[in-house]
């Protein structure tokens, strides 16, 4: 997709629709972990030129796992950490999934968000 904002409510529907074995409040918060990983990299990586993102879902007997792949410059969210003028949306995706994988494979950052079955949100 064009990583673009006007883009951003149709991934969303997408992203519901995949998330409905988890309860609302879940599922509510894995949606904004899924939206701020999407929205960095348009903002950020992107700086809001133009460019594309993927978001691939999978679901297993144990996870569901979102990866959001993009071609902006090497980040690694993981190595980062938010100063306070920065906002909140890292650790946002820290708090609502399970688990945050990166890796960097030429020439796309991926990042995957994971929401292990059976846990909740505290």
């Amino acid at each position: 997709m064009l990583a673009t904002l006007n883009e951003l409510p149709g991934l969303l529907e997408w992203v519901r629709a995949q998330l409905t074995e988890l309860d609302p409040k879940t599922a509510l918060l894995c949606e904004l972990a899924v939206e701020e990983a999407v929205v960095n990299a348009m903002k950020h990586g992107y700086k809001g030129e133009p460019g594309h993102i993927e978001l691939e879902f999978s679901a297993t007997r144990d996870a569901l796992t979102f990866t959001v792949k993009d071609k902006a410059p090497a980040f690694d969210p993981l190595r980062h950490t938010s100063k306070p003028d920065e906002g909140v949306g890292l650790v946002l995706m820290r708090e609502c999934m399970d688990e945050l994988h990166y890796k960097r494979d030429e020439p796309y950052n991926i990042l995957q968000l994971v929401k292990l079955k059976g846990s909740e949100i505290m």
